[in-house]
């Protein structure tokens, strides 16, 4: 009888033994839906990336502006920012030509109404010593993925702030509705 329960206890135990972690069918369904996920969501990312890029340059020009804009105040001169097509300099340096972004000179950019006739003036911003913008100035910057920011100071308060340009694929539905190919604070 000892032995008959031996091989019967042996015998459970190879049970549980073998019924314990995964088949290799299924390992291969799980990394083949991992592989299906990285797949589908890699544009997304990628797309992601760039437009931080974009949004990256954007905000360095904003400290640019906002560190010429105290130079100006703090020397008691006039002082400029200018752009150029791989560069905004001024109190420091934006390199655009590094991040693979250009200055976007559609008339969009200057024009936000769309009336024809230019709301900001472009390519050269000044400072008087109090701090305020010569004129209302704006730069824009993009990336050939159609990310799209322009930089804007006010004449009066001479704070920078930033708008991204509005296109079909920045709607949730990626379809166009009435916000978009149009301009929204950042």
């Amino acid at each position: 009888m000892r032995k008959i329960e031996g091989k019967s206890s042996a015998l459970g135990r190879r049970k549980q033994v073998s019924s314990a972690g995964f088949t290799l069918i299924e390992l291969m369904v799980v990394v083949v839906l991992i592989l299906l996920i990285a797949l589908i969501s890699f544009p997304f990312v990628m797309g992601q990336i760039r437009r931080a890029q974009v949004q990256g340059a954007a905000d360095q020009t904003v400290g640019l502006i906002q560190k010429t804009r105290l130079q100006a105040i703090r020397v008691n001169q006039d002082q400029d920012i200018t752009a150029s097509s791989t560069e905004i300099t001024g109190a420091g340096l934006v390199s655009l030509q590094e991040l693979s972004i250009e200055l976007w000179t559609d008339n969009r950019c200057y024009d936000l109404d769309g009336d024809g006739t230019a709301d900001y003036q472009k390519d050269t911003m000044s400072f008087d010593p109090q701090g305020k913008a010569s004129a209302k100035t704006a730069f824009c910057v993009h990336d050939s993925k159609g990310n799209i920011f322009q930089i804007a100071v006010d004449s009066l308060q001479g704070t920078p702030r930033i708008r991204k340009f509005l296109q079909p694929g920045d709607s949730p539905t990626g379809s166009a509705g009435f916000f978009l190919d149009g301009w929204a604070w950042y």
